[in-house]
Order: C-alpha cells, then sequence, then structure tokens
C-alpha cells in the first residue's frame, strides 16, 4: 500500500527517523529502542558474511525476515551471524514474518552437537520458568526447574522438537527422543516404583490463588493438570493380600488449597469449594474406589494477620504481612471469591482471556520472625486437621 511504499522509499533515502511495529499481544506495553535499521532476507544476508559487502552492525538494529525455508537452513544462517560476531554487535533483533518455513526434513539432517542441545535444552527451561511465572501449572518436566544434583546432567539436555519424516542415526531429534526415554526410565519410573507407589496417604498441594491472579487459562490449565496428575494414583483400600501382589493402594487423598493466610478466613469456606469444583470428577472416581478425599485450605506457616481496613467507604476483610520481595509491611485485599464456583470454572472452561467482573490480586508474604517457647509450634491454619484427616485413624 501507500503507507508501505512511503516508509521503504524514507528509509531507503535516510530520512525514516522511526518505525512501529504491532505489538503481538495488547498487555506488551512496548519498548524504544535506537539503532541504525539494516538486515531483511535473513538468507540474503548471511550469504553476505566474509565479503566487503557485509554490513556495519555495530549498534545497530537488526530486522530478519525469511520465507521458504527448512528451518536446519534458518538454524545455519544464524549459526553464520553468530560466528561472525554481528549479533552481538547489535542493539537489538527484531523479527518479522517467517511464511512458510517449515522442518521438513530439517531436525533429521541436523547431526548431533552438544552445544546445540545445551542451547535447546536451556531455552526450554527457561519456556518452562516463563509458564509458570505467568501462573500455569503444566510445566513439565518438573525436574527441569528443581533440577537437584542432575543440574547440568545429559538426562536432563534435551528439549521437544518437531518429529521429522526421517531421522537418521546421530541426529539431533533422534538424540533428544533417546534422552527424553532415559530421563523416564531412569528419573520418573524410579521415583513411582520406589516412592510414590509406597505411600497409601497423598496430599496434593494446590496453589489456587495464583492461578485465579493469573487469570481463566490458568485455572483451567491448572484442573487439567490436576485431573492428569490423580491419574497417577491407584485409589482403594489396602486388603492384606492384594497390597502384597499388587502394591500399595492411596486409601486417603488430602486437596489442599495453599497460601490460606493470604486470605480472610471468612473466604476460606469459597477457596475450598472452589477445590472441590476443579477436582469434582476426579474426587468422584477415587471416592467410588474406596479411597477418602477431602479439600481443605492450609497454611503450613502463617505469615499474616486479619485486618479490617476501609475501602470506597466500604468494610473489607484484609490481611496484612510483611512483603518477600521488600520486606516492607503491606495489607492486602486479593477480592471477593464467587460464593458459586460455577463463576470462575465456567469462563476457565470456556477459554476467556480475563475475569470480566472481578479482579484479583496476590502477593507474596514472608513469614515474621517469631520465639518460640519448647512444644510451641509456629502459627499455621488447619494443619492440625491435615494430620488428622491423613493418619488420625493410625494414631
Amino acid at each position: 500500500d501507500e503507507v508501505t511504499r512511503d516508509c521503504f522509499l524514507e528509509a531507503m533515502s535516510g530520512a525514516l527517523e522511526a518505525v512501529g511495529f504491532r505489538a503481538p499481544t495488547a498487555e506488551f506495553d512496548g519498548l524504544e529502542v535506537r539503532g541504525r535499521l539494516w538486515g531483511g532476507n535473513l538468507t540474503v544476508l548471511a550469504s553476505l558474511a566474509g565479503t566487503p559487502y557485509f554490513p556495519d552492525c555495530r549498534g545497530a538494529l537488526l530486522f530478519l525476515e525469511d520465507i521458504n525455508e527448512y528451518i536446519y537452513r534458518i538454524d545455519r544462517c544464524l549459526s553464520t551471524l553468530r560466528l561472525t560476531g554481528a549479533l552481538g554487535q547489535v542493539a537489538g533483533v527484531v523479527l518479522g514474518r517467517f511464511t512458510k518455513c517449515e522442518p521438513g526434513e530439517g531436525y533429521g539432517s541436523l547431526t548431533l552437537d552438544e552445544g546445540r542441545a545445551q542451547s535447546l535444552a536451556a531455552a526450554f527451561t527457561a519456556y518452562l520458568q516463563v509458564a509458570r511465572e505467568a501462573g500455569f501449572s503444566d510445566c513439565t518436566p518438573g525436574r527441569f526447574l528443581m533440577p537437584g544434583d542432575l543440574a547440568g546432567s545429559p538426562a536432563l539436555t534435551f528439549a521437544p522438537l518437531p518429529m521429522p519424516a526421517s531421522s537418521p542415526r546421530g541426529s539431533l531429534w533422534r538424540e533428544m527422543d533417546r534422552r527424553y526415554d532415559a530421563y523416564r526410565r531412569e528419573v520418573v519410573r524410579p521415583f513411582f516404583r520406589d516412592q510414590f507407589s509406597r505411600i497409601d496417604r497423598q496430599v496434593v498441594l494446590i496453589d489456587v490463588l495464583s492461578a485465579i491472579h493469573a487469570g481463566p487459562q490458568a485455572v483451567e490449565d491448572l484442573r487439567r493438570t490436576l485431573a492428569e496428575i490423580l491419574t497417577a494414583f491407584r485409589p482403594g483400600r489396602n486388603a492384606f493380600l492384594a497390597s502384597l501382589f499388587t502394591g500399595q493402594r492411596v486409601e486417603k487423598v488430602l486437596f489442599a488449597a495453599t497460601k490460606a493466610d493470604h486470605l480472610h478466613h471468612t473466604q476460606h469456606p469459597r477457596l475450598t469449594a472452589i477445590i472441590d469444583a476443579m477436582l469434582r470428577d476426579a474426587r468422584d472416581r477415587a471416592d467410588f474406589a474406596g479411597a477418602q478425599t477431602a479439600g481443605m485450605a492450609i497454611a503450613s506457616v502463617r505469615a499474616t494477620v486479619e485486618e479490617d481496613v476501609i475501602r470506597n467507604g466500604q468494610t473489607v476483610h484484609a490481611v496484612r504481612g510483611r512483603l518477600q520481595s521488600t520486606g516492607k509491611m503491606a495489607t492486602m485485599y486479593a477480592g471477593e471469591l464467587p460464593a458459586d464456583p460455577a463463576r470462575l470454572m465456567a469462563p476457565a472452561r470456556e477459554g476467556a482471556e480475563r475475569w470480566l467482573d472481578a479482579d484479583y490480586q496476590v502477593m507474596s508474604f514472608a513469614p515474621a520472625r517469631m520465639t518460640l517457647a519448647p512444644g510451641d509450634g509456629p502459627p499455621h491454619i488447619r494443619l492440625d486437621r491435615a494430620a488428622e484427616f491423613l493418619i488420625g485413624d493410625r494414631l
């Protein structure tokens, strides 16, 4: 169109002072970066590397796009720019459209390079961390976020890749597939065999408040994640002979909503009702199999005190505590949870992007310093009831 043509002519003549790009989401506030704009088609630009025609990129803005190229060729061109040092000298990179750039035989043709494998694993880990910070729950494999003694191990040096039509021996895709199988065999299965399957009382800790704060999509993601987690349980009563031949069954499952101290106690029943709504189908299956289930709002260490504050001329029930991020005291009113959980679950199932009639806020509070007398425990919310449900019949 005429606007695009005029902008192109101004850019070629050096008269263009600024270029605007449409933000991918409405939540993105934008940023301002200054520099000379260069780049264009990635394949053409990479072909100039090592020639007198390769531009001076120091402090510039690199714009890249391409069309009809296999992904492995895109990777090769980007590697060429990185090896020339260009990517380390630019002030910023702007990515345009990569139209019809598909895997094709790409990942099947790439040979295994340990440096590339580690970069892919690091990028996958960063993606999982961003997803968790955004309020999503299905951030598996979980050991990527809490590697422990497996940090840097080949067992965690893999990433999901599009499946190619063929994957020859020694290819990157086949090695990623092999390492994922090894992770399941050497990490996941021993945990279920040696630890998980021997426990007949289970506690499922659920950060419901953070999911509600993140929005309907995070709530739906949490609901699906919990349903998948519960498929790992074998609910039912443990008869003596059956436990010898088939292993332990889960007799009791407690679904505990954490951070109950972030809400006034008058809202705890509503929080518990939301848990029940999330897990209704799975709990019904467990109850039918003979296992006992319960939902409860708990806090292992109470980090807040309750406080009534005036907001818009009305008294609201809030909590007050020391912020984990700054150490300063703050008062928080998370919002009024609905009495009917369907007001949350319905828009979540329908894929709504935000809550239409409410705004829920969450802060992170640090436990207060305390001096306890011998025999006294830290302040908590309903840990005694949780213990009573789980092991009261054994005491």
